[in-house]
């Protein structure tokens, strides 16, 4: 996949995981075994409040 957009593996799960607010591996798991939007935006947010946890 990283080959694919032109960027090293390392630096796409860099990315993904600042705009995603989850892992690569764990995303693309989730999709493979069907993680509803929902399920997927609770984690998200739940990522995104212990982000802001650790930052305050």
């Amino acid at each position: 996949m990283a080959r694919h957009v032109c960027l090293s593996p390392l630096r796409l799960a860099h990315l993904f995981r600042e705009q995603m607010g989850v892992n690569l591996l764990r995303w693309r798991e989730d999709q493979r075994v069907g993680v509803s939007p929902s399920d997927f935006r609770r984690r998200n947010q739940d990522a995104h409040d212990n982000l802001a946890a650790q930052t305050a």
